[in-house]
């Protein structure tokens, strides 16, 4: 499957339509951040490494590694694990179109090409022949011990001649290769049952991605924290369980407010109400 379209310098249309000052909100800012950078103004140590050196140590407890490395920003920690995984003239790293710049610039400075492919199917053939891809990928990795899983969106559950495009992807791929990886609201966004998905993949469903769904004062979807939307939790949780999940990944694409308060929320509800 390959689709060209005409580049937008050359008349065609743009990829991305959403406003560009809905992509700069984030970080949001709390008290507490900008009392710790004041700290360090007023003692002029912003030359030092005693305040970082002190964050990779509590936040490598905190994952209970032995290290931690501690970045200015996110462009530069990709940057730095592609140099630890040898990426160099010569190599070409997939990336999604859709996304942001740092998830390409990083290639860029270390000589590699950036390969940018996105799913788009029109016909079930186009569904079949990325089922194809994904099962070779699979089978690589688990002949090197690695497990294969697929994330889903709201878009594998379009219809192509009657089926569902995840349940083709999961129909035409051997388990082995590839596994499930749940996204509760994006199975409701796509008017899927997030219940049903759960028992449906058995024995293929080692991670699930636990996020609330809710509709807002206007009338929207909308993220919300666990136990805040209208998921019935107890219920994906015990069908995910039997149906062998070992990994449940608390995430939040957007936070009405300070994620960090987001995550203490969820962790909160899991903490009382499914630890069980």
């Amino acid at each position: 499957m390959q689709r060209k379209s005409q580049l937008v310098l050359l008349g065609g249309p743009k990829a991305v339509q959403s406003d560009y000052r809905d992509i700069f909100k984030w970080p949001i800012i709390t008290q507490e951040d900008e009392s710790a950078v004041l700290e360090v103004l007023r003692r002029g140590a912003m030359s030092g490494t005693d305040v970082t050196e002190q964050f990779e140590k509590e936040f490598a407890t905190w994952q209970g590694t032995k290290f931690a490395l501690a970045f200015n920003n996110g462009t530069a920690a990709l940057q730095s694990a592609m140099f630890g995984c040898k990426v160099s003239v010569g190599n070409e790293i997939i990336c999604p179109s859709v996304t942001y710049w740092a998830s390409a610039l990083p290639c860029f400075s270390l000589g590699a090409t950036v390969v940018f492919a996105d799913i788009d199917p029109e016909t079930l053939d186009d569904v079949k022949a990325l089922a194809v891809d994904l099962n070779v990928a699979g089978k690589v990795l688990h002949e090197g011990g690695k497990v294969f899983t697929y994330h889903n969106h709201q878009i594998e559950f379009r219809r192509f001649e009657g089926r569902l495009m995840l349940e083709v992807l999961y129909e035409e791929t051997d388990p082995r290769y590839l596994q499930g990886e749940i996204d509760t609201y994006w199975v409701q966004y796509g008017g899927g049952d997030p219940v049903a998905w759960c028992k449906q993949l058995k024995d293929r469903l080692p991670l699930l991605h636990m996020k609330d769904y809710i509709i807002t004062a206007e009338n929207k979807p909308a993220f919300a924290e666990i136990g805040c939307g209208n998921f019935i939790w107890k219920e994906i949780v015990t069908a995910a369980e039997k149906s062998g999940c070992e990994w449940f990944i608390i995430e939040q694409d957007v936070c009405s407010g300070d994620p960090f308060q987001s995550l203490k929320l969820s962790f909160e509800y899991v903490k009382g109400s499914l630890c069980f």
